[in-house]
């Protein structure tokens, strides 16, 4: 591609959002909600958890659903950063956990320290109790094991007074139907597309057909892993800047869901669509701006250099243990330090040692 076709070719640079922590609500939870018994509504997405009160128009704290545990200084304890508390997910995910198993509550302690977080942010963090009933989601068909560790979690830890559960998508489905046809949604097919996986729900009468449903082990996940390999596969050089985050930036941006998968194929092939086509800036690195492949001729010279100083480092290994082996057989037997007496006879050089000597008694 030219310089001039990319100079007319829209420039995309990513965005390099980091989170920022969340502020504490206790003066709005003071002036409006404390005392009155409203509900706390908790999405509990695989990806980001949502809070917020019962009757706003939006929630109030959105955060990501992980927990990262970095090791402290020595004499220190370890130091843990929850939901927005991380900035950087690329500095810490070797060590990112979730409560999540797909889309399945199976870690409960990271889940409490999420919960934690929530609550404290949502201006509870100085009450002795959460007094306020609690509306949380949950997978489709979720197993009463599940559901039973969830209540002890929040009737045990948090003494709320009371606990409803749902599915995130039946209750999006119903808002949608209420605002769009001005009636619940009597009969429809839901699909829900999530971050870990995709479940299809059949709707009948107005109520779910649990027996019906399914679940696909494809989310959003897949999809910026699948973008992520498919950039570092085509660009090896800047396998480095390729991350998992800048994918998913690419995903939320640019990528859509093609009603005619087939004809939008075949616009891209014919070239029908190259002014839709954008350049990725990535942040400037010394590191690329050097030749990163070099030929045959300059590696096999450099292998050859290696061998080189490797033999003379092997030689100089051999004659320090042969001059080490030399000083302990002095040391064994002073005899020998005796200097050698020469003389010809024959005309061959023939040498005589004294009678005492190491070498005279061999």
């Amino acid at each position: 591609m030219s310089v001039h076709d990319a100079s007319n070719q829209q420039l995309y640079h990513f965005a390099e959002e980091q989170a920022t922590p969340d502020p504490y609500l206790t003066p709005e939870y003071t002036a409006t909600h404390r005392g009155k018994g409203t509900s706390i509504i908790i999405d509990n997405g695989s990806s980001y958890c949502r809070m917020g009160w019962a009757g706003d128009e939006k929630p109030a704290i959105v955060f990501r659903n992980a927990v990262a545990r970095s090791r402290g200084k020595r004499g220190e304890s370890d130091q843990v950063c929850v939901g927005n508390d991380i900035s950087s997910v690329e500095a810490v995910r070797s060590s990112l956990r979730t409560q999540f198993d797909r889309c399945l509550v199976s870690n409960y302690s990271v889940q409490e320290q999420l919960l934690d977080y929530g609550f404290a942010h949502l201006g509870l963090h100085r009450q002795s109790a959460i007094r306020h009933p609690v509306v949380i989601t949950e997978p489709v068909c979720n197993p009463g094991y599940c559901r039973g560790q969830m209540s002890e979690l929040l009737f045990e830890a948090y003494d709320v007074p009371a606990v409803a559960y749902g599915v995130d998508a039946l209750f999006g489905a119903h808002r949608g139907s209420v605002e769009q046809l001005g009636r619940p949604l009597e009969e429809g097919l839901v699909v829900s597309c999530g971050h870990c996986t995709c479940r299809i729900l059949p709707v009948l009468q107005g109520r779910l057909d649990a027996t019906h449903c399914k679940r696909i082990n494809l989310g959003g996940v897949n999809v910026v892993a699948y973008l992520n390999r498919l950039l570092q596969l085509s660009r090896p050089p800047l396998l480095p800047h390729l991350t998992l985050t800048r994918a998913q930036e690419m995903v939320h941006a640019h990528c859509y869901l093609a009603t005619d998968y087939s004809a939008e194929l075949q616009e891209w092939g014919s070239g029908s669509r190259a002014g839709d086509v954008r350049l990725a800036q990535l942040p400037y690195s010394p590191s690329l701006a050097t030749p990163l492949l070099v030929d045959a001729a300059g590696r096999e010279a450099k292998d050859r250099q290696r061998r080189e100083r490797a033999r003379e480092q092997l030689l100089k290994v051999n004659q320090r243990k042969r001059e080490e082996k030399a000083r302990g057989l002095i040391q064994w037997n002073p005899s020998l330090r005796t200097p050698l007496k020469r003389r010809h006879l024959s005309n061959k050089d023939t040498f005589s040692f004294p009678k005492n000597s190491f070498l005279h008694a061999i």
